[in-house]
């Protein structure tokens, strides 16, 4: 698989990685093909969770891919209407809309400064299930509990890829008897790590790798996928994980992070 996604690089003109990249790297070789980009029929997505980050650059990703997990969970949990609270310079909207239409369920677009408005369309506009990144529904759900409102059982969460693996957000306690999915995005709306529904329903924190990416665990680097115009290759994970012996009840293989 490596030597075909190495012919992706030399068709963009671009030397593939001769060894194991990390982030850094891998953004030196996304940055020399940025001037091609506006030529190519492609969906384009940050590079960065923070949007003040003057080193911003534009990650290609075919345009007829999907965000196919999100449209399991959203199935899964059964919700009916979507809270979704991801910053708006994601650029996620068009996959959002589609996932709603696979799962039936409708969305409605809340900025994350403005919790309240968030709060009282959960309460009145039968939104049962939030959209949202692991920082901000720690946030949000304070503020839900502090204003007294009813939790929403649902919550979709999404975590960045960094340096340490992570972690329930603060406050989502099982006293709450929450259903959550959980995933780990390489950049803002490129799914890295998932769970599928059996998963979503677990107590351990454990995760697949998304559809199209393949692990090595002699070193422990990940290549792929089709769906992207400058595919990771032999990309170097910022903390441990751990691919386990037995498999998911969905047939996927199970990872730990540590």
């Amino acid at each position: 698989m490596v030597g075909t996604l190495e012919k992706s690089y030399e068709q963009l003109g671009v030397e593939p990685p001769g060894s194991a990249i990390g982030h850094a790297e891998y953004l030196a070789l996304l940055e020399k093909v940025q001037p091609i980009l506006h030529t190519m029929p492609v969906r384009i997505f940050p590079t960065s969770f923070d949007p003040q980050n003057p080193h911003i650059y534009a990650f290609p990703r075919t345009h007829t891919w999907q965000w196919q997990s999100l449209a399991d969970n959203l199935r899964q949990l059964s919700a009916n209407g979507v809270l979704v609270r991801l910053p708006l310079y994601w650029q996620c909207e068009p996959l959002i809309f589609q996932a709603c239409q696979v799962s039936r369920s409708f969305f409605f677009l809340n900025e994350q400064g403005n919790m309240p408005v968030g709060r009282v369309a959960i309460r009145d506009a039968s939104l049962d299930t939030v959209l949202t990144t692991s920082q901000d529904a720690e946030r949000f759900l304070a503020h839900i509990l502090e204003a007294g409102s009813a939790v929403p059982q649902k919550w979709v969460i999404v975590h960045p890829l960094a340096s340490a693996p992570p972690v329930l957000p603060k406050g989502f306690t099982p006293a709450l008897r929450l259903s959550m999915a959980h995933e780990v995005h390489l950049f803002p709306g490129i799914p890295l790590f998932i769970q599928c529904p059996h998963l979503s329903k677990s107590a351990h924190f454990q995760f697949h790798l998304a559809n199209g990416f393949v692990f090595d665990p002699v070193t422990s680097c990940v290549s792929g996928t089709q769906d992207d115009i400058l595919p990771l290759v032999n990309y170097r994970l910022p903390f441990h994980i751990e691919k386990r012996h037995d498999t998911c009840a969905c047939g996927s293989p199970l990872f730990l992070f540590a």
